[in-house]
């Protein structure tokens, strides 16, 4: 398929009274495909075109994926990751332009660039909200500084205000729970969330091609929000949520005295609803809380992620009581730090240092009550990872070769070898796994690096993307194509 301007300047030349010998001289094409065209009309070629659309359909719940995660990706980008995605696709750059153009139009996917103006319009009801973060030095009553960290999310169209506050600078860990009680605070999500290009969310950029963090795309994919995002300190993007940084710090922190992380959470609902959300100011004439009323009916609901904060004291004997059971903690745990912060998320525990957001150790919860959960160092982890796998392949030659190799060249990295397998086996048959330790001991590459690209090989993306992160799967698909051309050459 020819590009619409090289059939343009066929037909000029052609009208001009030129041989096909002549033309297909000064255009460099060859002779059968001067043929075909030679006796198209424009019409017939919007047809045949169209009928390559057509083709783009086979690829369109890729792309619809890949707009929603990041609406923002420019198309050639977009291109790439589908050419990486699938090595057989074929498609002319201007034919996927036109295709990727009409499906935006359909899905409302428009590239956020293209929506910004010098005065930007307010969003509709329900479509967008911005999030930014924010620190805060306060005094305590005794007159120390301390320094506080909050998240704050605003929504575009009623300017509705939510705020929350940590003691340390936040993960991707907490920017999630931050979203968690944002979306509780709304009562549901909008369809987009806008942000600066924050390492908690971005892994890397390049271009507009966007690859978030894994706990982030996790979040966003398990949500359904789209994300969209921007130049830090853009007023013309996202004024509206750096405005209201500034109001936090001078309306709601500046002169506060500090009595804790909770006692300031409280009080920043309280403010919220006075203030924050019950003041209208002389630009927008409206109270945010009074224009949310309509706007709280286009959110969408949002399930919450089950999560608990507490503080817990280590008894002498080295363990935490959680709910009627015991967690052991590392040995001396009780003497360098009495009181621990335990988090509760989607059936863990992650034990942390209290005043920092250092980690102790993580146990599986207990069902029951009066039990007992060992603490493992990481030797005995280890052991208990690879005698998982023992048991899911039990007497299973392959496996036992694969698992014999790895611990020659890498021992250190047994127990991640071990729940990488254990992840794969989720989603692939044991035969389906069996080819791939057979790969693997054949090339002498027996590494999850090598395992997981055989298998995207073998059976495509499709599966694989169920249990490796986006950048995982880029990387493994790479490979996955050197292995094909391994197998069966270029």
């Amino acid at each position: 398929m020819i590009t619409y301007d090289t059939f343009k300047q066929l037909k000029e030349l052609q009208s001009m009274g030129k041989s096909q010998v002549e033309i297909a001289k000064v255009m460099d094409i060859s002779k059968r495909d001067l043929a075909f065209w030679w006796g198209k009309t424009t019409d017939e070629y919007y047809g045949l075109e169209k009928s390559k659309m057509h083709y783009l359909d086979n690829y369109r719940g890729f792309i619809l994926d890949t707009l929603k995660l990041t609406p923002q990706i420019r198309a050639a980008n977009l291109l790439g990751k589908v050419k990486d995605a699938f090595p057989d696709f074929q498609s002319s750059t201007p034919t996927f332009y036109r295709y990727l153009h009409k499906l935006r139009e359909e899905q409302g996917l428009a590239q956020f660039a293209k929506r910004i103006h010098s005065t930007r319009q307010r969003e509709p009801m329900g479509e967008e909200a911005q999030v930014d973060f924010g620190q805060y030095k306060m005094k305590t009553r005794n007159g120390a500084t301390v320094k506080v960290y909050f998240f704050c999310m605003v929504l575009s169209y009623s300017s509705m205000r939510f705020v929350h506050f940590e003691p340390d600078p936040f993960t991707t860990d907490t920017a999630v729970m931050a979203h968690e009680y944002a979306f509780q605070f709304f009562g549901g999500r909008t369809k987009t969330i806008m942000y600066d290009l924050d390492r908690l969310f971005v892994a890397s950029e390049s271009f507009g091609d966007m690859i978030l963090t894994k706990g982030f795309e996790e979040y966003v994919r398990r949500t359904g929000f789209m994300v969209a995002f921007c130049k830090p300190r853009d007023p013309n993007t996202k004024g509206r949520v750096e405005n209201l940084v500034g109001f936090i710090k001078y309306n709601f922190l500046e002169g506060k005295t500090y009595y804790g992380i909770d006692e300031l959470n409280l009080a920043a609902l309280r403010w919220l609803d006075t203030t924050g959300n019950g003041v209208s100011n002389d630009k927008k004439h409206f109270k945010p809380r009074d224009r949310f009323r309509e706007e709280r009916h286009a959110l969408t609901p949002v399930a919450p992620i089950k999560y608990k904060r507490q503080i817990y004291e280590a008894s002498k004997s080295g363990s935490v009581k959680y709910e009627g059971n015991f967690y052991e903690m590392p040995r001396g745990t009780h003497l360098r730090f009495p009181r621990v912060r335990v988090e509760e998320s989607d059936g863990t525990l992650c034990f942390y240092q209290l005043e920092k957001p250092d980690l102790i150790c993580k146990h599986e919860i207990l069902e029951g009550k009066d039990n007992f959960a060992p603490y493992l160092n990481q030797e005995t982890e280890q052991g208990v990872a690879t005698n998982k796998m023992e048991e899911l392949f039990a007497g299973d030659e392959l496996f036992e070769k694969y698992m014999a190799r790895v611990k020659e060249t890498n021992s250190r990295y047994l127990n991640r070898q071990s729940m990488a397998i254990k992840k794969l086996a989720k989603v692939y048959s044991k035969e389906e796994m069996r080819m791939a330790f057979k790969h693997c001991i054949m090339v002498d590459k027996c590494k999850f690096a090598e395992l997981a690209p055989f298998l995207i090989y073998r059976f495509g993306r499709a599966k694989a993307r169920n249990v490796l992160t986006q950048v995982q799967l880029y990387n493994y698909t790479n490979r996955a194509e050197k292995i094909a051309e391994e197998y069966h050459g270029k």
